[in-house]
C-alpha cells in the first residue's frame, strides 16, 4: 500500500507542474519520470503534436546536477532511441 501512496504522490505533483497531464511512466533505475501532456491549440488539440513526451528529472542526483550545470528546470527531451522505439 505504501508503494501506491508514493506513485500517487509522484502523480499528483506531477499534475501540479504540468495542468494537461495524461499519464507518466516511472522505472525502477532511478526516480526519474517519463511524463506525456496534451498539446493545446486553443481550445483544441494541436493537430501536428497532440501529445508532449519528455523526462521529468525528480531524482534527487539528476537535480543537483542540473542546478550545478546552472539548469533551474527539471525537463529533459527524450533521445532519439527512446523516442522511436521505447517512450515516443
Amino acid at each position: 500500500m505504501d508503494d501506491e501512496k508514493a506513485h500517487l504522490q509522484v502523480y499528483q505533483q506531477t499534475k501540479e507542474k504540468v495542468p494537461a497531464l495524461l499519464f507518466i511512466i516511472e522505472r525502477s533505475k532511478n526516480k526519474n519520470i517519463v511524463v506525456y501532456s496534451a498539446v493545446f491549440h486553443g481550445h483544441h488539440l494541436h493537430r501536428e503534436k497532440p501529445v508532449d513526451v519528455f523526462w521529468h528529472d525528480i531524482d534527487p542526483a539528476y537535480m543537483a546536477a542540473n542546478r550545478k550545470a546552472g539548469k533551474m528546470d527539471d525537463r529533459s527531451e527524450l533521445n532519439m532511441i527512446e523516442s522511436q522505439f521505447a517512450y515516443g
